[in-house]
């Protein structure tokens, strides 16, 4: 990688991260949802081989708060 493509790259990490940082303030009001936001938020933290699996999880809780109907059934 050229040293110019080297710097792009990482402005473009940098902008992502601060979107990222933005965005996980934002409140949806269902406590739910916004339980959901906060492990996504989370995923940094975490191996990217357990990426998968949590977003398998926020889908799924998200689907039940999103339809409360399904989850009775």
């Amino acid at each position: 990688m050229t040293e110019a493509s080297e710097a792009h790259a990482e402005l473009v990490d940098d902008d992502a991260a601060d979107r990222w940082d933005d965005a996980d303030v934002v409140r949806t009001g269902d406590a739910r949802v916004d339980a959901v936001l906060e492990s996504l938020a989370e995923l940094d933290d975490r191996h990217v081989r357990e990426h998968a699996a949590v977003f398998e999880q926020a889908h799924e809780q998200l689907r039940a708060a999103l339809e409360p109907d399904r989850a009775s059934a």
